[in-house]
């Protein structure tokens, strides 16, 4: 069920200022690092394509000449994110092992020329991925979705089994049902509420240093927010299906994340045959802010171990 235009008019100069807040936030001078340590600044430019009613738009990170041969790993993000939303660091440590593609949804940072009547759904979003691959030839990639990008990955994943090689499910939702009231509470959240609950609150206080390194906020086009909204809350989950899922899949959340909570990643873990549950202390949904090396090497040592 659609909600209220309204509902999403202030959330979003909310989120952006929390986010402004964030890199504005006085923060040590960040030291020298090494050619082979130091994350990129910013990530490559955007590609796009037209296909059919949308845009497909990604940013393609090559792999290390060593790596060539690895598997590429598609990443596909969250709730009214674009790819600019990826940490850095956590990017940076992933594409060291491989070639990482990072996608836009549809109508959301170069894919947000969208018509109106395009459809705005989990399966439609996973179709996209499934399209992309398919424009930059790669016959199997492995997955890693991010919060709502975890429930378009198993969308991807049981549509399209012969395409995922393996799956790394961070903080992914178990049903628009079980989202929706975080959704709505963060959506009554003032700017200082919403900046304190992007980490644990003790955390937070002793790495005020995470601040300097969030990346910067990104446009959301009018009416997106409301129109994933609706998506996602209206997504049944996948529940029923799990079990049938053949795709190794690597289920990693966070033990103080409010937003997708540990129970509903530990269950849907338990429903697929052979997953594994990664349980990170102190962890928050935005937790690849908060350790972006550990859980960069988490993933990698999973998609390592994969078939």
């Amino acid at each position: 069920m659609p909600a209220p235009r309204q509902r999403f008019t202030p959330l979003l100069p909310w989120l952006l200022s929390a986010l402004l807040l964030a890199l504005l936030a006085c923060a040590p001078a960040k030291p020298a690092a090494g050619p082979d340590s130091a994350p990129p600044e910013s990530l490559p430019a955007a590609s796009t394509l037209r296909a059919g009613d949308v845009i497909l738009a990604w940013r393609d990170l090559p792999a290390p000449p060593k790596h060539i041969a690895a598997r590429p790993l598609l990443l596909v993000t969250g709730f009214a994110m674009s790819a600019e939303g990826w940490n850095r660091e956590f990017v940076h440590g992933l594409n060291s092992g491989r070639r990482v593609i990072l996608m836009d949804n549809r109508g959301m940072g170069a894919a947000a020329d969208l018509p109106a009547g395009a459809p705005v759904d989990m399966p439609a979003m996973a179709a996209d991925a499934a399209r992309l691959l398919d424009v930059l030839g790669i016959a199997k990639a492995d997955v890693l979705g991010w919060s709502m990008g975890g429930g378009i990955a198993l969308e991807l994943a049981l549509a399209r089994p012969e395409r995922v090689g393996a799956l790394v499910l961070y903080a992914p939702p178990l049903s628009g049902a079980r989202v929706k009231p975080m959704l709505d509470r963060m959506f009554a959240m003032s700017p200082a509420e919403f900046k304190e609950a992007l980490f644990p609150r003790q955390w937070a206080a002793a790495h005020p240093e995470v601040w300097a390194a969030m990346p910067p906020p990104a446009a959301t086009p009018e009416g997106m927010a409301a129109r994933q909204y609706a998506a996602l809350c209206s997504w049944p989950g996948v529940a029923a299906r799990l079990p049938g899922l053949r795709v190794p899949a690597l289920f990693l959340v966070g033990a103080d994340d409010w937003v997708c909570p540990p129970r509903d990643g530990r269950a849907q873990a338990a429903a697929v045959p052979g997953a594994r549950f990664e349980l990170v202390p102190q962890g928050g949904h935005w937790m690849m802010h908060q350790d972006p090396r550990e859980l960069a090497r988490l993933a990698d040592a999973f998609l390592r171990g994969a078939p």
